[in-house]
């Protein structure tokens, strides 16, 4: 009995964690460069151009231009949410289509997470820190993100802030930001800040705290870069040694800041 799994019911599992990841992915995943790779390894290309010519004289030949050609690998790496069952619940588990949504919602949260904190520790990693003013989140820091982000050649794209639930608090008592009188600047929603002077706002639980400082982004959408393995992969097998049924998703991906002059940090105190 333990040993005749169902083939059906590990494909149909499947099927339910790769669509619901489809659906509720990560809350950073969709902010960055994301490429599906079958490697360990992935290179993201960072070409940029630092010099032109003009056009060569009749028989003669173009001057070269110089190329700063860097290639930044992000490292696969592979996270598991496993789940064990006993054979009460596991019957639950395959009769139940509702019981396999839970299980399925819940792997794909966990693993979405991970993603978010390799994200993360790639931007901890490698950014442009331009925090000149303390405190804690304001409009002026915000400001002065934006101009640093509007001085250096990126990446073109769309720009994101990431912040942390503190850092929405703070913004939603900065009139500029919420009040009416400016309504062509930002866009308020469910309690949060979807847009604010043309930059998508996103809330992340992932960033760290140091001491009393968040370390909150600007980011260009194509400094950052994540690959990632083309699905999650899920399996359901008995495990004798345990007697129990073990449920679980992996995913592999690894993240890398291609361009960290587009990765603006700003710390905002929480004190």
């Amino acid at each position: 009995m333990a040993n005749e799994l169902s083939t059906v019911l590990q494909a149909k599992y499947s099927k339910k964690v790769n669509l619901t990841f489809g659906q509720v992915p990560s809350r950073l995943m969709s902010r960055v460069n994301k490429v599906i790779t079958d490697g360990n390894t992935f290179n993201f290309q960072n070409l940029t151009s630092t010099t032109t010519s003009a056009g060569p004289a009749l028989g003669n030949n173009h001057a070269n231009g110089t190329i700063i050609h860097a290639a930044k690998a992000a490292t696969l790496t592979t996270q598991y949410a496993p789940r064990y069952l006993n054979e009460h619940e596991y019957m639950q588990f395959s009769a139940k289509e509702d019981v396999q949504r839970a299980y399925a919602d819940s792997a794909v949260f966990a693993l979405g997470g991970w993603i978010d904190s390799q994200i993360v520790a790639a931007m901890d990693a490698s950014n442009t820190d331009i925090s000149t003013l303390t405190g804690n989140f304001t409009l002026a820091k915000l400001t002065e993100a934006v101009q640093k982000m509007n001085e250096v050649d990126a990446f073109e794209g769309k720009r994101t802030l990431i912040v942390g639930p503190h850092q929405i608090s703070e913004a939603l008592n900065i009139g500029e930001i919420t009040s009416s009188d400016y309504e062509g600047l930002h866009k308020v929603q469910n309690g949060g800040i979807a847009n604010v002077f043309g930059v998508d706002v996103v809330m992340s639980n992932k960033l760290n705290l140091t001491t009393t400082l968040r370390s909150c982004y600007l980011i260009n959408n194509n400094a950052v870069g994540l690959a990632m393995d083309s699905e999650i992969k899920s399996t359901i097998d008995w495990i004798p040694s345990m007697s129990q049924y073990l449920v679980n998703a992996g995913v592999s991906a690894g993240a890398v800041v291609i361009d960290p002059t587009a990765v603006i940090e700003i710390k905002c105190d929480e004190a």
